[in-house]
């Protein structure tokens, strides 16, 4: 060791010790003054302390607060507020003491799917032990949740009412929600569809008939409304008596017919009105005879009857149906041509049987009756006159010649016989026989059925 470093470590020696004897000077000066001040104030420990030159009190800890330093000589007491617990959030494990705080614990909180039995106080933990109850799905449902302190609430499934049907099913945390059924409007909608326990009733609108159409069968809740077709009257054959309406058809009545020849169409049918009819009018014999012939839309037209004047005469008398016929003196009336001619014989008819019969004729008056064209007036042949004499041969001859042609091409009409004969000069034709000469010759219509001489029957 050298001497530099001998002088160092001496030199270090001596500032501690320097050191040293400050520090005990200073704490003898301390305990010198305590003595003095002691000695003058007399402070009493734990009771009072030295405060600006003068003993004070010490402060008491009330039941609130505890000790957190304690007085000396020269300090007051240090009181501070226990910590207080919260209630359902901590608890007291340590109770406080005049110098010691209180000590609080969280609460426990309980384990899932169980629930509290017991509170926690505020000196207590809370006791958990109680299993939560399930609900059942579709039995029960859950009104109040399961807690910490409480157990789950369950309660039963309400059943939906008559009248109501299931909108949403029940879960575990929610009732069944019933609504009610829609109910369909009678007369404007009907059941479609029937409700369930779980869907509602569908409602369709009823029909409305079309134009043309009529309600047959009225709408129900449960069914539509069925049309039908309105009846179509036919115009001449039916007219409309009722007018449909919407729930009722037409009524068609028949037409009238007016009776031919005693009544005629005054006004025609229509599809809404009637046929009107109207007596035919009637002529008045000798006093107005028929110009026009009432047909079913028209009335029969009477024109007055003619009057001959001097020198006429009435050749052929008026009839309802034919006006009266004036001829000159000496003319006659001939039916066939209706027209005034001079007098005639009537037709010369020859012997049927050459030799075996003779020739005969007669005038055209009341004693010699012609073949006419029209004889529908004719019940019977009527021969007489001075021909007619009782020559039984011209008799005979002439009852042949009718049942010849009675015999030939005859027809029965009413229980009566006729035929269409032409009569020439030489012999009578048949019209089935000698159609040309039927054409050519003037034709009557022969009506047999008695033959008469001087109206005696043969």
């Amino acid at each position: 060791m050298n001497v530099s470093n001998v002088q160092l470590t001496a030199h270090k020696h001596k500032r501690k010790l320097i050191v040293a004897l400050v520090v005990i000077c200073a704490l003898l000066c301390a305990m010198i003054w305590l003595m003095i001040r002691k000695t003058k104030y007399k402070c009493i420990k734990d009771v009072s302390y030295l405060e600006n030159n003068k003993c004070v009190p010490v402060t008491s800890c009330t039941p609130e607060t505890y000790e957190m330093s304690p007085a000396t000589m020269t300090s007051d007491r240090k009181c501070v507020h226990t910590t207080p617990c919260t209630l359902a959030s901590t608890y007291e494990i340590t109770k406080p003491t005049a110098t010691t705080d209180r000590v609080c614990a969280n609460v426990s909180q309980c384990a899932t799917g169980t629930y509290e039995t017991i509170a926690p106080s505020l000196t207590a933990d809370r006791v958990c032990g109680g299993k939560v109850s399930p609900c059942i799905l579709g039995v029960t449902y859950e009104t109040v949740p399961s807690s910490n302190i409480a157990d789950r609430k369950c309660v039963n499934v309400t059943p939906c009412a008559l009248g109501t049907y299931q909108k949403s099913p029940p879960t575990l945390t929610s009732n069944r929600e019933c609504v009610h059924t829609t109910q369909c409007t009678l007369g404007s909608t009907y059941e479609t569809t029937k409700p369930t326990d779980t869907t509602d009733r569908v409602c369709t609108n009823v029909s409305q008939c079309a134009p043309g159409m009529y309600e047959t069968t009225p709408p129900t809740l449960t069914a539509d409304r069925i049309c039908g077709k309105i009846t179509e009257c036919t115009v001449g054959s039916t007219y409309e008596t009722t007018k449909p309406t919407a729930t009722t058809d037409r009524i068609c009545s028949n037409v009238a017919i007016c009776a031919v020849g005693t009544s005629f169409e005054k006004s025609p049918p229509t599809l809404t009105s009637n046929r009107e009819c109207d007596s035919v009018t009637s002529c008045t014999l000798g006093s107005t005879y028929e110009t026009t012939k009432p047909t079913a839309a028209h009335d029969r037209i009477c024109s007055p009857v003619s009057t001959c004047t001097s020198p006429k005469h009435i050749a052929n008398p008026a009839t309802l149906n034919s006006d009266l016929a004036c001829c000159d003196q000496g003319q006659v009336w001939n039916e066939y041509t209706k027209k005034c001619q001079d007098s005639e014989p009537c037709p010369d008819i020859q012997g049927w049987y050459g030799k075996d019969w003779e020739h005969w004729s007669y005038d055209e008056d009341d004693t010699c009756l012609r073949m006419r064209y029209n004889p529908s007036s004719l019940t019977r042949v009527n021969l007489s006159g001075p021909v007619f004499d009782g020559k039984d041969k011209t008799i005979k001859a002439f009852k042949d010649k009718l049942e010849w042609i009675s015999g030939n091409n005859i027809s029965a009409t009413g229980g009566k016989k006729s035929q269409d004969v032409c009569i020439n000069t030489t012999q009578p034709v048949s019209k089935n026989k000698y159609p040309k000469m039927h054409e050519d010759n003037k034709c009557w219509d022969l009506i047999l059925n008695k033959v008469y001489v001087n109206d005696k029957p043969i």
